[in-house]
């Protein structure tokens, strides 16, 4: 039985570990956000995404569509920080004030 748990805890640690970094590097592109400016921000990702799919070898002729859609969803991304910052704000506090 305790070498059934220890191997689910190896099996789930790397998964709830990736999930812990998307998280925070969500919250923190949400809160870089705050500083640049939310059109700065997501024009600055979205560039960079269309860089690296260029490099990666992705056809140049979709350049365009490519960096919209790069945009709309590094907005959706930047949204999604918002609600994360939200919700681990309320966490925090109640943890700390015990509500």
């Amino acid at each position: 039985m305790v070498r059934v748990i220890l191997r689910g805890i190896r099996f789930i640690t790397p998964w709830l570990l990736r999930i812990l970094w998307a998280t925070l590097n969500v919250v923190g592109t949400a809160i870089a956000s705050l500083w640049v400016g939310v059109p700065t921000a997501t024009r600055r990702i979205a560039e960079r995404w269309v860089e690296i799919a260029v490099t990666a070898g992705f056809p140049t002729e979709f350049d365009q569509p490519l960096y919209f859609m790069g945009r709309f969803v590094a907005f959706l991304t930047i949204v999604a920080g918002w609600i994360a910052t939200a919700y681990i704000t309320v966490f925090l506090l109640r943890w700390i004030f015990h509500l």
